[in-house]
């Protein structure tokens, strides 16, 4: 065993496995105390620590959630609500190195840092300290009780927000430890990890830990009211046989004591009093997130960050495919009258979708439900996000990512999450070949390019992201019909729908 494998944390000793192929590799790190019994629904504590060395060999469990296709299990990953555990994978060579923490998707209910897609071994092997981790999830990590509860559980809306700012503490104190650069800390996220990314943001003491962000697939716009998540509480409240009027202390005691299968139970299943695919959201809670990311970024909450911000071409479809064959030209005239009704937009069916025919030649009525459906909740969040960033004094850059998966006869194109194994350089992970295809040309270059896009960040290189300007609106287009193994910068292909959306 190497002696530099053993390191020592706040928490105590650890020691990881032999070097591999000029890469070093902790998992299972816990960072926090486990939040059971009495810390259920109580913000994190850190690790406590520890004279003996902890064998960091092996995956930590990853917290409890529904089974899901998209977030499998490692073998011997186990769920447990002692989940606060991280991992880290940093270059042989001595740092400081910059640093990368991952925060996962899963749309705040599925997912771990050890799935197999976030292995860092090449962004390692680039230069960067990779680190991922756990946070909780569902009703263990976003469960508005505050307005039933009392200030004693102010913060339970975004305790899963509260479980990354630790994690993030924990790097700032412990990473060079690993040979990482504690001042270059670049965090960056997918989905629900981008959603979380941008909603850190609001909160202006995040520039101590990073100097940069990377949100893929998840904008400033993605977070919901108090009262929403007060509402969506009620429903979880039902689900579990509750009312907000039985949370009295001997209630509250109740849902501590509940078997965590019954917690996850809810969780299973869409909400679908919620009009959006995803139920839970980042909360304005006034404790985690302050004030609306997108308030707080054009007051310069962040003016110090560099700020990448990004959407797939056809994010909807991995939601919308097993309803894109049953969208006629009728349903999809309802859904654009219910859509532009909603935003306050005017005008009329027929003409938004004579717009996105002309512009989608040859694609079906579902296929065009879906690029819409792209366009308002991911795209304009990307414009949105990136001009605030600017209006606060702020650097920014967008892209769009337009390669499109093989699989499934093509039927999900750039949808959301084919980009994840790119960023890594990881297309042989397991499940990246049923989910992305094969790994011919030109994908081996265009994940190469991309991951090292990534790195460039963090290290603080030249990039290709062109900096922001609404006035010209360029954006880095990745893996493009025109280059498609590489980034371009090039003109916002979605202007025209941002025209009509962004009002």
């Amino acid at each position: 065993m190497h002696a530099d494998l053993v390191v020592e944390t706040t928490s105590g000793p650890v020691r990881g496995p032999e070097v591999v192929s000029r890469v070093r590799r902790w998992l299972g790190i816990p960072y926090a105390l486990p939040p059971i019994g009495p810390l259920r629904f109580r913000p994190p504590r850190p690790a406590e620590r520890s004279a003996v060395v902890l064998d960091a060999s092996a995956w930590g469990p990853r917290c409890p959630q529904p089974a899901s296709a998209l977030a499998p299990r490692r073998r011997g990953e186990v769920d447990s609500e002692d989940c606060l555990r991280l991992n880290v994978w940093a270059p042989s060579s001595s740092g400081p190195h910059p640093v990368m923490v991952w925060v996962h998707g899963g749309s705040f209910t599925t997912g771990s840092g050890a799935l197999s897609w976030y292995d860092g071994a090449r962004l390692a092997r680039a230069g960067v300290v990779v680190v991922t981790f756990n946070y909780r999830l569902g009703l263990l990590g976003w469960f508005h009780l505050e307005p039933f509860g009392g200030d004693e559980w102010a913060g339970t809306a975004n305790l899963g927000l509260a479980d990354q700012k630790l994690a993030l503490d924990w790097v700032r104190h412990n990473i060079e430890a690993f040979g990482g650069d504690a001042g270059r800390v670049t965090l960056f996220g997918e989905s629900a990890g981008a959603m979380s990314v941008a909603a850190h943001l609001a909160d202006r003491r995040i520039g101590r830990s990073i100097r940069a962000a990377i949100a893929q697939s998840g904008a400033a716009t993605h977070v919901r009211s108090a009262d929403e998540a007060a509402a969506g509480a009620e429903r979880a409240l039902a689900a579990l046989g509750m009312h907000p009027a039985d949370l009295t202390p001997g209630g509250i005691e109740r849902l501590r004591s509940l078997p965590v299968a019954e917690l996850v139970a809810p969780m299973a299943t869409p909400d679908a009093a919620v009009g959006r695919p995803l139920g839970i959201l980042p909360t304005v809670d006034g404790t985690w997130v302050p004030e609306p990311p997108l308030d707080a970024l054009r007051r310069g909450s962040c003016a110090d960050v560099n700020l990448v911000v990004g959407s797939n071409a056809d994010e909807m479809r991995l939601f919308m495919a097993g309803v894109l064959g049953s969208i006629d030209d009728d349903r999809l005239h309802r859904r654009i009258d219910r859509a532009l009704l909603a935003d306050g937009i005017d005008g009329d069916a027929a003409t938004v979708a004579s717009d996105y025919r002309s512009r989608h030649v040859g694609a079906s009525a579902g296929e065009l439900a879906a690029a819409i459906e792209t366009d308002r909740f991911f795209r304009r969040g990307v414009i949105a996000t990136a001009d605030a960033q600017l209006s606060g004094g702020g650097r920014a850059s967008t892209y769009l990512f337009e390669h499109e998966s093989s699989a499934f006869g093509g039927l999900l194109g750039s949808a959301h999450a084919v980009e994840i194994p790119f960023v890594f350089d990881n297309l042989d992970a397991a499940g990246v070949e049923a989910f992305v295809g094969a790994p011919d040309h030109p994908r081996p270059a265009l994940a190469h390019a991309m991951s090292r896009a990534w790195v460039d960040v963090a290290v603080g290189a030249t990039s290709p992201f062109a900096p922001h300007d609404p006035s010209k609106r360029r954006t880095a287009r990745i893996g493009a019909e025109h280059a498609p193994d590489a980034i371009v910068v090039d003109d916002e292909p979605r202007s025209w729908a941002m025209r009509r959306w962004m009002r």
